[in-house]
């Protein structure tokens, strides 16, 4: 989705149990942040949940904001400069 002009955000992604660790949510991810990248925004957000926090700076996201509660669970506001 775009957030605001040039500042994609990618909602909430999930990938099964049984795959993780298979690198599906590396490739769905990327190909999310591609598809920013080609629309020409400039930016990616997203709201990470707390425990999924390493996986997304792995991909280069960082925590710009503190931790508060979504949907009964600990998440994070997380960017990426494209």
């Amino acid at each position: 989705l775009q957030q605001a002009p040039g500042v994609g955000r990618i909602g909430r992604m999930a990938v099964d149990r049984s795959v993780r660790g298979a690198q599906w949510g590396r490739v769905l991810l990327a190909a999310l942040v591609e598809a920013a990248r080609a629309r020409g925004d400039t930016q990616v957000q997203l709201h990470a949940q707390c425990s999924a926090q390493g996986f997304y700076e792995r991909a280069g996201f960082t925590v710009a904001g503190a931790p508060y509660e979504e949907a009964g669970l600990a998440h994070v506001l997380m960017t990426q400069a494209l």
